[in-house]
């Protein structure tokens, strides 16, 4: 008897809660909610200084580049080209990379919308043996604002260097 009645509770919540706000209601309808939380998010953001810019996107034709087999010593040329699919100016405020061997260059102008571009990265392998995998990640004017690029080799070790460590 109590499960039937605690049943019937339950559902009577349920219809209540579909039912659609009356026209006299102050409620304010879900899409406003969800615009008002992507505002919100866009003003938290550190890149962005007003919660009334648009926003951009980026698109990379790839994010993640591998190089195959180099030599130890040798400076790969890594090149990211993208698209700014956005309505906004695309602002890339900054690229850092996940090890100083990765020097990275980026646009500091702002791309149109609909512009392209290319963020560039020279990889130092002097000293590097075996697989490498590194990281830029550029801070933008994007939600999210963060976004990582990689770039990869498998680097051969210089012979000169294993002839010497294998006399010891």
């Amino acid at each position: 008897m109590i499960k039937s009645f605690l049943f019937s509770i339950g559902v009577l919540c349920i219809f209540g809660a579909c039912n659609p706000p009356n026209k006299d209601s102050d409620k304010t309808p879900a899409k406003n909610v969800y615009q008002m939380d992507l505002a919100h998010y866009a003003y938290c953001s550190e890149t962005i200084s007003e919660k009334t810019q648009p926003m951009t996107v980026i698109c990379f034709d790839s994010s993640d580049i591998h190089r195959g087999e180099a030599n130890a010593g040798d400076v790969l040329h890594y090149v990211y080209e993208f698209t700014n699919e956005g309505d906004a100016p695309l602002i890339i405020q900054n690229t850092r990379s996940s090890c100083g061997c990765v020097v990275p260059r980026w646009p500091k102008d702002p791309i149109p919308p609909k512009g392209k571009g290319v963020i560039e990265a020279k990889f130092n392998t002097k000293g590097k043996k075996g697989k490498q995998s590194k990281r830029l990640t550029l801070t933008a004017n994007t939600i999210p604002s963060s976004i990582s690029l990689t770039l990869r080799a498998y680097i051969i070790p210089d012979s000169t260097l294993n002839l010497f460590r294998n006399d010891r």
